[in-house]
């Protein structure tokens, strides 16, 4: 957060009232976390529920933040953001399907759990991305998913030739 302050007093850079507050806030909850685990990370506890959001909320324009998440402008993939987000899912379906096993929580229906996905919301937001990607602003898409498949296959088929050559 320092740094961040840095740079708004190096460009003289100003916010609202409001958003001031929350940095400061944030500011303050980070140093706090530190101080009892110099290991935490506050964006990437703070990740889960920012997805829930993203998720969650059907509005157009939150499913265009969704899309740049995960799309670069060039219609390219952020493969690594996908990764994560397919991980933070499977991992909160797998603690709510082990919370339900042990009989002690149903995150599956979309509890008070802000680390909990609600389940319908990931398949609405899913169809919402591929609707995206079938429909005529989405061909650039498609066209660097038909080349990251070639380019797998590619890899795929090289190291298996390795392997089988050996």
């Amino acid at each position: 957060m320092n740094h961040l302050y840095d740079v708004m007093y190096e460009f003289n850079f100003s916010l609202p009232p409001d958003y001031a507050l929350v940095i400061r806030a944030l500011g303050s909850l980070e140093g706090t976390a530190k101080a009892l685990d110099p290991d935490f990370k506050v964006i990437e506890s703070a990740y889960p529920f920012v997805i829930g959001r993203l998720l969650e909320d059907p509005s157009p324009d939150m499913r265009k933040i969704l899309r740049e998440l995960l799309i670069r402008d060039d219609g390219s993939i952020r493969w690594n953001r996908l990764e994560r987000l397919i991980a933070a899912i499977s991992e909160q379906s797998s603690e709510s399907s082990n919370k339900s096993e042990d009989g002690s929580a149903d995150n599956a229906s979309g509890s008070s759990d802000w680390r909990s996905f609600n389940m319908h919301s990931v398949v609405a937001a899913t169809e919402d991305l591929f609707d995206f990607i079938l429909s005529r602003k989405g061909w650039r898409v498609r066209v660097f998913l038909v080349q990251d498949i070639i380019k797998a296959s590619d890899a795929f088929l090289q190291e298996a030739t390795f392997f089988i050559s050996i």
